[in-house]
C-alpha cells in the first residue's frame, strides 16, 4: 500500500523518505533517498531500513518528499552523502539571529545566500525559536528544506566543526561556544529567554 500510495504521489521521480523531525540523511542511499517512487521494491526497501534504523525515535510518522536537485559541494567525509550548498538560519522571535553552513565541510562560498526572499516567511510562524533550513538549487533559486523548532534543529556542523558562521548583522566567526553566547544574547535581548 505505502509503494503505490507513493508511486501516486511521485510518479517515477525521486523521493525522500523521513518522519516529522528527522531523516537518515547519513545512510542516504540505504535510508533516505529513493530513486524512482515507481519502484516499489525500492520504495518498500528503503522505507523499512530507515524504520529499522530510526527504531524507538521515529516521531509522528514517515513523510515522503519530493527530492529536489541541490547545488552539489562534494560527499561527507564519513558517510559518503552527497553534501549541498546549505545554511541554517536561526530565528529568535521573529528575527534573524544566525546564519550558517549547514555542513563542516564541502566546497562552499565564502558569502552567505541573500535572505531578503525569506523575510516576509519569518513573519509568519509564531514560535519564539526555530531553524530554517535552505539551500541552492541547481538552477541558482533558493529552496527552503525544512523548518524546525530550535529546540530540535541542533548546531549545524558548520559551527561544530569551527568553520565559518556569521552572527547576524557582523561578519564574525562563530564556534560552538560562541554560538551558544550569540543565541543567548539574541534570546535575551529579544525578551524571549
Amino acid at each position: 500500500m505505502i509503494a503505490s500510495e507513493v508511486a501516486q504521489a511521485f510518479a517515477s521521480g525521486p523521493a525522500i523518505v523521513k518522519d516529522y523531525v528527522k531523516s537518515r540523511k547519513h545512510e542516504w542511499f540505504e535510508a533516505c533517498f529513493i530513486p524512482s517512487a515507481s519502484d516499489a521494491e525500492a520504495v518498500l526497501r528503503i522505507t523499512e531500513s530507515f524504520l529499522a534504523l530510526q527504531a524507538e525515535e521515529l516521531e509522528g510518522g514517515l513523510v515522503y518528499r519530493k527530492y529536489v536537485p541541490f547545488r552539489a559541494v562534494g560527499l561527507h567525509s564519513k558517510s559518503k552523502l552527497p553534501l549541498v550548498r546549505e545554511y541554517r538560519v536561526l530565528v529568535v522571535a521573529g528575527q534573524v539571529a544566525l546564519v550558517s553552513r549547514y555542513w563542516g565541510e564541502g566546497a562552499y562560498e565564502e558569502t552567505p545566500p541573500d535572505l531578503t526572499p525569506f523575510l516576509p516567511l519569518l513573519a509568519v510562524f509564531q514560535s519564539p525559536f526555530y531553524a530554517l533550513d535552505i539551500a541552492e538549487g541547481e538552477d541558482g533559486r533558493w529552496w527552503v528544506v525544512e523548518i524546525n523548532d530550535g529546540g530540535a534543529a541542533g548546531i549545524p556542523d558548520g559551527i561544530a566543526s569551527n568553520a565559518s558562521v556569521r552572527e547576524a548583522g557582523d561578519g564574525a566567526e562563530l564556534d560552538a561556544n560562541a554560538f551558544y553566547q550569540a543565541l543567548a544574547r539574541a534570546t535575551s535581548s529579544r525578551g524571549t529567554g
